[in-house]
């Protein structure tokens, strides 16, 4: 089974949440497979940078990218500290069967300000999401992808760097199923159910949220069709696991 291939994103134009004042509050897209853009491209000074950052997450516990560390995401913040310019970069240091490990660098003025690693990761898109909670931060969305024998979930992982856990470490208010495809090996069967989520979002102090359904019978549909419109976000199976803090590059 193949999960949507919906390209990295590091722009906080994906999504159209203002941050003015003066922006009307609705509800608005936080996830769609629908809207895709160009992924990140590393500028020299960012693949100088990211390696110095994997670097400091010593020896690898798979297999070492041939290349180097690989640029995935580039997000625009703020997302520690208000009225400032910072920007997220998240990098992939090591690849591991069933998980990744990578990096999250925040730089602000051309500096690092944090840095984490995420280990046993399928992250493979980020973008900014544009202050839901209306805290003058903007969060950080991250897209991971899971598949096993024709089966597939897909979760949307959105930190909040208001809350930190002990450590200054990011806490995860946020999180939703996005894919949950179940399906037999045998692509010709038509076993199984597809079922994709559009998130919605109503920006708050305390955020809601909802999701519209489609889906399918069988693994083999053409297109999805629509199910469900305006249910509140399923809860996770799992946890997404804090990442650890690392010394600055």
């Amino acid at each position: 089974m193949k999960l949507p291939n919906r390209a990295a994103v590091g722009l906080a134009s994906y999504l159209l949440l203002g941050g003015g004042a003066q922006a009307q509050v609705t509800w608005r897209v936080l996830y769609s497979e629908a809207l895709t853009v160009t992924p990140p491209q590393a500028t020299a000074q960012e693949r100088v940078l990211i390696g110095r950052a994997a670097a400091v997450l010593g020896a690898c516990p798979g297999e070492t990218l041939p290349s180097g560390p690989e640029l995935i995401g580039r997000a625009p913040g703020p997302f520690l500290r208000a009225g400032t310019q910072e920007t997220a970069l998240v990098y992939r240091a090591c690849e591991l069967f069933m998980g990744n490990t990578l990096g999250l660098l925040i730089m602000r003025a051309g500096q690092p300000a944090l840095h984490l690693t995420f280990r046993g990761s399928a992250i493979s898109e980020v973008y900014s999401v544009l202050d839901v909670n209306r805290d003058g931060l903007r969060e950080l969305a991250m897209l991971e992808n899971f598949a096993d024998a024709g089966s597939g979930e897909a979760w949307l992982t959105v930190w909040d760097f208001r809350r930190v856990a002990p450590g200054g470490l990011p806490t995860t208010p946020y999180r939703f199923l996005t894919v949950n495809d179940r399906c037999e090996p045998d692509s010709s069967s038509k076993k199984g159910a597809m079922r994709h989520y559009k998130i919605w979002v109503l920006p708050g102090g305390t955020p809601a949220f909802k999701a519209d359904e489609s889906g399918a019978k069988g693994c083999r549909p053409t297109s999805l069709q629509p199910m469900r419109a305006g249910i509140k976000p399923l809860g996770p199976d799992f946890l997404a696991p804090l990442p650890t803090r690392l010394p600055l590059p």
